[in-house]
């Protein structure tokens, strides 16, 4: 009778367990888990722009009134001067805060609620109160830039930094106001006017040289799934009786609609209020169905409905601290056309508008592309190497923005595994470049890290994904299950078989899906992604529990964020085996929205069942898969699968290919293959905001192959497309490129 003797050596201190199998060989090299953070502070900007950690402010020094044709006064300007910073703690034991440090204590003061230190408890938080109160910068105005250091016993952030800007205005109105370019200085943005007080002898006719302007008449939403989110970075015009609206309109409509109006006491302020509701902001937003422009006051982004067709609104880039595009965001300011005021300064009203392209593209330039969108390696030796190329490519359509890289870098918890060359290069349009990264395992294990390019477009930095598996000599990694998260069905996904997890999923579920189906960053398998398990209410446990063989494992867990666009609103913690082994996770915060990000753990189990478990402190859970890998000796691997090996050995699914790739948008072709003999298959054309523009249906030959013409009575505009496949045999889908 054959035996099998085991001996399990455990090294607690270095974190390595080893357990030797006749037969089968498993060693794990554990990543270190994240334990419990038992405080953990997190700050919330109650204006909540331009961001959770940066505040905004703004101070006339002599208070501002005009005088009314009677002889009597409006009442005094007010301003944006006291701020609430709400700090949270998000941990599990009492976070004491001990001291608040100002970088410029003559322009700043904290207002605690009471005297320091400061006891928050677990889940609970302290609202206090910042005032800028600075005092004679300059005889007109001044933009400043500081800090505010918050210590505490957190032990991942013992010294909490928060960003203040302050505007400081001598007095109000006339030549004593911010400049457009000031204003936009003020929040850290670094959008470039082109111009100081007035466009010059320009006078609204044509975009200004040199400054991150564009022109388009009207505007559709980027992502269709969210609204267009508009905030009132600032009013300086006539104060304190005199109000303004953001309005818009749909296209070719003579109805326009009211987002929202200012209070008059705010007419020379940043980030005025709302009227009748003094404790909010002037912000809004909606939800067109087509394209739209906008209008302030008589001007309109359609310059054709203007006073003498002149610019009324200018529009530009918006571009953040570092300089990079935001994507699909805008700055919008207007002056009042045709008055005998009139003088083409553009700051009376200025807003940040977001999720919006402008019809027609190419004004505010294209991301820069890249293929493949993620680079696997599959497995390589340790010791040993294996080089890929991605290929960069600037989409813009000829005449259009080019885009300079200006460097390269890796980053992820393996990027040591990965080397790159430099990089500084600059696209024109339909230019590209193929940059090779190498992968040189240094130790055995799941690898993952990224390559970030970093540019001058939106969307910068580009982040590709890096995937390999290390083996060592005479051991091989294997995947042991993949389970799709939210799925009731076993899926297939670029030829790899994914599991339904109706089995396994416990506690608060929710089957979770994208609210508009579009892509997916950083991956070109984005239907993993576009679906995720949740839950069915807020800060409620989600369980996935999947039975495996006792032994040591490599877990990968898949995220995307298809909901939210801002930190801080979905934040849970991730248990494995009973163990905390990433504390307060942002999706959001590390890659963005809807952008592809893994997690990749070292686990051993014990009782028969890989135990996941997620807790939030913000909303709920977003999975989208669940991969298992084990260690095996190269013989056992190869002659004797244990059962749970068997999902590797996966017939051929249904692959997509649509050629010429990028397309001018007309009678291009699309090919499935993999298919069943004589099976039938349609193709379908989604633009990014999920609406389906063209379907095919056909049957594949006798070789399980089918094609088909697609865009033949029409012409698809510029931008990204996503092509799905759909048969008996499965799902698949590939990205198109419109140039």
């Amino acid at each position: 009778m054959k035996k099998n003797y085991t001996f399990n050596l455990f090294l607690r201190k270095s974190k390595l367990i080893m357990s030797l199998s006749i037969g089968m060989l498993f060693f794990s090299e554990f990543l270190s888990s994240a334990p419990v953070l038992a405080q953990t502070i997190a700050v919330e900007n109650s204006d909540k722009f331009p961001a959770a950690d940066q505040m905004v402010f703004s101070r006339v020094q002599y208070p501002w009134r005009r005088t009314n044709p009677d002889g009597t006064f409006t009442p005094y300007n007010e301003n944006h001067d006291k701020v609430k910073l709400r700090i949270n703690n998000k941990g599990t034991s009492t976070l004491t805060v001990s001291k608040f440090t100002l970088s410029n204590t003559a322009a700043w003061k904290v207002i605690p609620p009471k005297s320091l230190p400061l006891s928050i408890s677990a889940g609970s938080y302290v609202d206090v109160t910042v005032q800028f109160v600075a005092s004679n910068l300059d005889k007109r105005v001044k933009v400043i830039h500081n800090t505010l250091t918050i210590s505490s016993n957190d032990k991942n952030e013992p010294s909490k930094v928060v960003q203040l800007h302050g505007l400081f205005q001598r007095s109000g109105e006339g030549n004593r106001e911010p400049y457009a370019q000031e204003i936009i200085n003020a929040f850290n943005f670094k959008t470039v006017t082109g111009f100081g007080h007035t466009d010059g002898a320009n006078d609204g006719s044509a975009i200004v040289p040199n400054s991150d302007e564009i022109i388009s008449a009207t505007f559709s939403r980027a992502d269709g799934s969210k609204p267009v989110t508009v905030t009132q970075m600032a009013a300086y015009h006539g104060c304190c009786a005199t109000i303004e609206s953001f309005k818009w309109y749909p296209k070719g409509s003579s109805s326009v609609t009211t987002l929202f109006t200012h209070n008059p006491l705010d007419g020379q302020s940043v980030l005025p209020r709302k009227r009748y509701n003094t404790s909010g902001l002037s912000q809004g937003s909606f939800n067109p169905s087509g394209s739209f422009g906008f209008k302030v006051g008589t001007a309109n982004s359609d310059r054709s409905k203007n006073f003498e067709q002149r610019i009324g609104l200018r529009i530009w880039k918006a571009k953040n601290s570092s300089g990079a595009i935001i994507p699909n965001a805008y700055i919008v300011a207007n002056d009042y056309l045709g008055t005998n005021v009139t003088n083409y300064d553009y700051q009376d009203n200025v807003y940040y508008v977001s999720n919006v392209k402008p019809d027609g593209g190419g004004q505010s330039g294209i991301a820069l592309a890249s293929s493949p969108s993620a680079l696997d390696y599959g497995s390589v030796n340790k010791g040993s190497s294996k080089a890929l190329a991605v290929n960069l490519k600037n989409p813009n359509a000829s005449g259009g923005v080019s885009i300079k890289i200006s460097s390269v870098a890796l980053t992820g918890p393996n990027k040591g595994d990965f080397t790159i060359g430099s990089l500084a290069t600059t696209l024109n349009p339909q230019a590209s470049t193929n940059f090779n990264v190498n992968f040189k395992p240094l130790s055995k294990g799941i690898k993952n890290a990224a390559l970030l390019v970093y540019h001058n477009a939106p969307g910068s930095p580009l982040r590709i994904p890096l995937y390999g598996i290390a083996n060592e000599s005479g051991s091989v990694i294997n995947a042991v299950k993949r389970v799709k998260g939210a799925a009731d069905a076993s899926v297939t996904i670029a030829g790899k078989v994914w599991e339904s997890d109706k089995n396994y999923r416990k506690g608060s579920i929710k089957l979770d899906s994208q609210v508009q189906p579009g892509p997916i960053a950083a991956t070109d398998q984005d239907v993993l992604y576009q679906t995720y398990l949740s839950a069915a209410t807020n800060l409620a446990e989600t369980r996935e529990e999947i039975p495996v063989s006792n032994g040591s494992y490599y877990v990968r867990l898949h995220f995307a964020e298809n909901f939210f666009d801002a930190d801080g609103a979905r934040i849970f913690n991730i248990t494995i085996e009973g163990q905390t082994r990433l504390s307060n996770f942002d999706i959001h915060k590390e890659v963005g929205y809807r952008a592809a990000l893994v997690k990749d753990f070292a686990v051993t189990v014990n009782d028969g069942v890989l135990s996941l478990k997620f807790n939030p402190s913000a909303n709920r859970v977003a999975l989208c898969g669940v991969e298992i890998f084990r260690s095996a000796s190269a013989a056992a691997a190869s002659t004797a699968f244990p059962a749970e090996l068997e999902v590797n050995v996966e017939k051929q699914s249904p692959q997509l290919v649509v050629y010429p790739n990028p397309s001018s948008g007309e009678n291009f072709s699309v090919e499935a293959t993999h298919l069943a003999p004589q099976e039938e298959v349609s193709f379908t054309i989604y633009n990014q905001t999920g609406q389906t523009l063209e379907v095919k249906t056909t049957k594949a030959d006798e070789n399980g192959s089918a094609k088909a013409q697609m865009a033949t009575n029409r012409r698809l505009t510029q931008g990204l497309y996503i092509l799905k496949g759909r048969s008996q045999s499965g799902q698949t889908q590939t990205k198109l490129l419109v140039e």
